[in-house]
């Protein structure tokens, strides 16, 4: 590039305004902070799930496999963003931005970072599916709803990544990176590609949402029990209104801003960032939630054990024993006990969808048992 286009912003600005190379205003602080904020979340959430199927379960079914390359797919996403803001382009003005800062190396870096969001995305929402399939899987119902998920999570995205790739990678005799004609159907497409990736990635993430829903309504629970299960997937939403927001800045980029496009990216990206991340940790909550329910009843038994004590020491007649008193009896389901049944026992609630091989990690869910054993000690 000649020395005399150093110094020839990217695009005019705006009426009235002028460039400044020297110290432009900047907004990549959003995608900053959403990588600093929610990445350490998603590895505090990620050992957690590790442990927890290590220590219950002791074993990795295929959600835990495609969460885990999830992970590896946003940690590397995350990574290229940084070196991406580094760059002294993204975040900025177009007409803030030096040409000689667009180079071929900014334009692959682009690519990467789109192709890989993506990637992590369906990975994400695979590892959601593939979950709800091995909890529901005896309902034909819901796993006809998971297959026809795997099929609006696959197609659309692959075919979004080729698009991408189609739109943005140089032809031959196109001069490169940086050929005149490259640029053009870069800009031309890529803004409307982004649109529409985000609507596909809104209306797929409301899909999966839904799916557990109207199973949990069909189950034969309370309906306080209800809610408190359907609140563990319901968290999922966080990442929704995320990938909301995100479609909100794509159609502001693409309409009201045409001409300046990255400064309006990084919020984009900054949601999208927030979005991966949230949904991973979201995608854990239903897998680590047995490590505090076990806890939280050995609380509850314990404070039981001293209302009973204490009881029996403040009266001289015999009480009855409480409902507390008989928690304390109930051996954890981790250890494949069967519940103990009193005068005040309470029925184990039938479910007649929910059947798994998985029982030690299902009970927490289900309410009901561990797996029982029969004489010789063997799971029946």
């Amino acid at each position: 590039m000649s020395s005399s286009s150093i110094q020839k912003p990217l695009g005019p600005p705006p009426p009235g305004g002028s460039s400044n190379f020297i110290d432009p205003p900047r907004n990549n602080w959003a995608t900053e902070a959403s990588i600093y904020g929610s990445l350490p979340l998603v590895f505090i959430f990620l050992v957690l799930r590790v442990y927890a199927r290590l220590r219950i379960t002791r074993k990795f079914d295929l959600d835990d496999y495609l969460f885990l390359i999830g992970c590896a797919f946003s940690f590397t996403f995350c990574g290229v963003m940084i070196h991406h803001m580094y760059m002294e382009i993204f975040g900025y003005h177009y007409w803030d931005i030096p040409a000689s800062k667009l180079t071929p190396e900014y334009q692959q870096i682009a690519l990467t970072a789109l192709t890989l969001y993506l990637a992590t995305a369906m990975f994400i929402k695979l590892s959601l599916l593939s979950l709800y399939y091995r909890i529901f899987r005896p309902s034909k119902y819901t796993t006809i709803l998971v297959w026809v998920g795997v099929a609006l999570v696959i197609l659309p995205y692959l075919a979004i990544i080729i698009t991408y790739l189609v739109v943005m990678c140089p032809r031959a005799g196109e001069g490169g990176w940086l050929g005149r004609q490259t640029l053009v159907r870069v800009a031309r497409y890529t803004r409307p590609t982004s649109l529409a990736q985000g609507i596909i990635g809104t209306v797929t993430d409301l899909y999966i949402l839904t799916i557990p829903l109207g199973m949990i309504y069909n189950l034969h629970l309370s309906t306080s029990r209800k809610v408190g299960i359907a609140s563990i997937f319901l968290m999922g939403s966080a990442a929704c209104a995320f990938s909301i927001m995100g479609i909100y800045f794509r159609v502001r980029a693409t309409q009201r801003n045409p001409n300046d496009p990255i400064w309006f990216a990084t919020y984009t990206f900054a949601l999208a960032v927030a979005e991966l991340n949230i949904g991973l940790v979201c995608n854990c909550i239903p897998v680590i939630f047995v490590l505090f329910k076990y806890p939280a009843e050995k609380l509850k038994a314990a404070w039981g054990s001293v209302k009973s004590y204490v009881s029996s020491h403040t009266k001289s007649s015999r009480l009855a024993p409480s409902e507390d008193t008989l928690v304390t009896s109930e051996p954890s389901v981790l250890s494949g006990g069967s519940k103990a049944t009193g005068a005040l026992g309470t029925k184990t609630s039938e479910y007649y969808e929910l059947q798994s091989v998985d029982c030690d990690y299902h009970a927490y869910v289900q309410g009901g048992p561990g797996p029982k054993k029969d004489g010789k000690g063997k799971k029946s």
